[in-house]
């Protein structure tokens, strides 16, 4: 209680100094800046990496699941590398930034600014001013407090009822592409590559984990708190800098590898991946030793919108992927292939993205050969090559994103990823495979090129240099025949599917298909019990994916009747395979087949990556547009908000409209887009 006059001017002072100091201390903004990004080695990311590179983070974080955000500090070690500079740029978007100093300086001035009016799309600009100039070979300690807001892309909160065990919270990060800068201030780009430290602050009964080597572990029963404090030591981008916490167990499935869950569904995970520590071996096998100490795989929970997320040490799943039969293995074998071609080198800027995924999936399929053998190796390598043709087919042979290298120039790069990078790179990676003589020689190429660019960042030009320095050295004979039939332009810069090569059919393609047209053409044979069993047993669900697809493609020619004996045939209904599930069901409500719709809706209910749900919402919609809506309402509180933002917008289209959508999906995370 205030006893006297002279108390009360003073608080009146105080509070008025107080607010004032506040508002002098408050960021400016700026709506107005321009910056040329055309010409930037990434156009996308807003951070003056051509003075200053990011050689170390060090993260202090507490993570407040009951406000849904990370508070604490982001400590920024950096290099001059231009004759001086004045001023420091980070790329930021929804933080709250506390205060900015200098280790050696103090408080420094800074701004947030809205460049090119881009602020929707790739974030804002956190712009540093500097007290006098420093000069090159010179180290800046930037030091920022912060904290995240509940709305940040990059991090995704659930509640208990979202996870597994339905008791505890949990919290994960999605950096790549561009939302690292969600997270906390950095050059987010992949150009730029940086080492870090970590401490992680949650409550005692929680866990945590980053993408890098856990170091030390307190646990503080005082505070009620657990401490964990983590190290990479290789230099990674910003969207590898990964971050999961929750109700978390681990158990080793052998020396070096082993699977992190929630207690519920850790023996599952443990059993279904119990070869993990072989998978690895395989790919090491085709590549060289595994550079990142240990590998884990997380399956988070079943409201997880991805496939599975590449982070080093800790790769991200989707608890699809247990479906009790190892028939997912090739997800986690691209995963694994990742610590080699995206982690180790690494795509320049994200116009490049086939450089990431165009290697790492040419690396799950010879993978897949070592260990499933050549029929299931050329199976998945045509099957991505058909994909991809009907992709190209939908959106259209002259759309900007078919091309390996499209300009996303002003565009969130969510916006172009799709199948392209994956099986167009993959497809071209074999034709220059065919053109040096084999698979054989072309891994040679590819250790060396492994070894040259090893914790680099590269562009498709770089790459196409060294690959012709490469042919000149290994294959002089040959070089100028090999040089002089690669059109570049055509694979690199064109749209559309290069007619210039492609894989061979599989064997087990002509069957398949012969299979499937027993059941729509009425003139057909029934299938022979041999046929029948083939399928009933065979490990390799590509085949029945391949074998359902034929049916939809023939839809109108599949009658109730034949869906019944479809099931008959195979128990489809019964199946624990999503891939397989999302086929039967959306030619179930093709055909009309009522009898599968409670199964859908449990389906629906209990599954929340994109991949699977999507499809099917979209057929729901083309026959009652009212049922699909009605249903997502009712799992809207199950599924991660990305999922209900990829999927609500194919429900506002009329059927016709519906196809005219770019609703593909590699993972999860893709923006839908009407063609251009």
């Amino acid at each position: 209680m205030l006893k006297d006059r002279k108390d009360v001017i003073f608080a009146a002072g105080s509070v008025l100094m107080f607010a004032l100091t506040k508002f002098i201390n408050r960021p400016k903004r700026s709506n107005n800046k321009q910056l040329d990004l055309s010409t930037r080695v990434d156009k996308h990311t807003l951070s003056n990496i051509e003075d200053l590179l990011a050689n170390s983070y060090d993260f202090n974080w507490e993570i407040d699941f009951t406000r849904r955000v990370i508070h604490g500090s982001v400590t920024i070690s950096l290099s001059v590398i231009s004759p001086y500079v004045k001023h420091i740029d980070l790329d930021i978007r929804s933080l709250v930034i506390k205060s900015v100093r200098e280790k050696r300086v103090g408080e420094l001035k800074y701004s947030i600014c809205n460049v090119n009016n881009l602020a929707h799309i790739i974030g804002e600009q956190l712009h540093i001013r500097l007290p006098e100039r420093i000069v090159a070979g010179q180290t800046i300690e930037l030091i920022i407090e912060y904290e995240t807001k509940p709305t940040a892309e990059g991090l995704n909160w659930l509640r208990p009822e979202q996870t597994a065990g339905k008791t505890f919270p949990y919290v994960f990060s999605q950096s790549e592409p561009v939302y690292a800068r969600t997270i906390f201030p950095c050059q987010d780009t992949p150009s730029v590559k940086s080492t870090f430290t970590a401490r992680v602050t949650v409550p005692i009964s929680l866990t945590a984990y980053l993408s890098g080597e856990l170091t030390r572990v307190v646990a503080d029963k005082t505070s009620g708190k657990n401490y964990f404090h983590f190290e990479q030591k290789i230099p990674i981008p910003s969207y590898l800098v990964a971050l999961v916490a929750g109700n978390l167990e681990m158990r080793q499935t052998g020396p070096t590898t082993g699977v992190i869950c929630e207690p519920e569904v850790i023996a599952e995970a443990a059993s279904e991946f119990s070869e993990l520590e072989t998978y690895l071996s395989k790919v090491e096998s085709v590549v060289s030793k595994y550079q990142w100490g240990l590998y884990y795989v997380v399956f988070l929970p079943p409201s997880f919108p991805y496939g599975g997320m590449e982070n080093p040490i800790i790769t991200f799943a989707s608890p699809t992927l247990l479906v009790g039969d190892r028939s997912q293995v090739n997800v986690v074998l691209h995963e694994i292939a990742h610590s080699w071609t995206g982690n180790l080198v690494t795509n320049r800027n994200w116009e490049c993205f086939w450089l990431n995924e165009g290697f790492t999936k040419y690396l799950e399929n010879v993978s897949i050969q070592r260990v499933e053998g050549q029929e299931a190796y050329e199976l998945a390598v045509y099957l991505g090559y058909s994909e991809l043709s009907m992709l190209i087919a939908r959106m259209g042979e002259n759309h900007e994103y078919t091309k390996l290298t499209p300009n996303l120039l002003g565009v969130n790069p969510d916006e172009a990823f799709s199948l392209i990078p994956y099986e167009k790179g993959e497809l071209f990676l074999h034709y220059l495979e065919s053109l040096v003589g084999g698979q054989a020689k072309f891994l040679n190429f590819l250790n060396d090129y492994i070894d040259n660019f090893s914790r680099q960042s590269i562009d498709s030009s770089q790459f196409r240099e060294y690959f012709e320095s490469w042919v000149f050295e290994n294959l002089p004979e040959r070089s100028p025949d090999i040089l002089s039939t690669i059109d570049w332009d055509l694979w690199l810069l064109k749209p559309g599917l290069p007619g210039v090569f492609r894989p061979p059919e599989p064997a087990s393609l002509q069957r398949l298909k012969g299979l499937a047209q027993k059941y729509y053409t009425s003139s057909s044979e029934p299938p022979q019990e041999s046929e029948l069993q083939a399928l009933r047993t065979s490990k390799n669900v590509n085949e029945i994916c391949m074998f359902l697809q034929e049916l939809l493609k023939n839809s109108s020619n599949v009658s109730l009747e034949t869906a019944d004996q479809l099931e008959r045939d195979y128990h489809f209904d019964s199946s624990k395979n999503c891939e397989v599930l999302c086929k039967w069901y959306c030619l179930c409500i093709v055909i009309g087949r009522k009898s599968v719709a409670k199964d859908i809706e449990a389906f629906l209910g209990r599954v929340g990556r994109v991949r699977y749900i999507k499809p099917i919402y979209i057929e729901l919609s083309k026959k009652d547009k009212s049922y699909g809506q009605e249903l997502l309402n009712r799992n809207k509180d199950f599924y991660h908000t990305i999922a209900v933002g990829m999927i609500e917008p194919c429900l506002l289209y009329t059927s016709d409209a519906a196809d005219d959508l770019l609703c593909v999906d590699l993972g999860g995370r893709r923006i839908i887009k009407k063609k251009k």
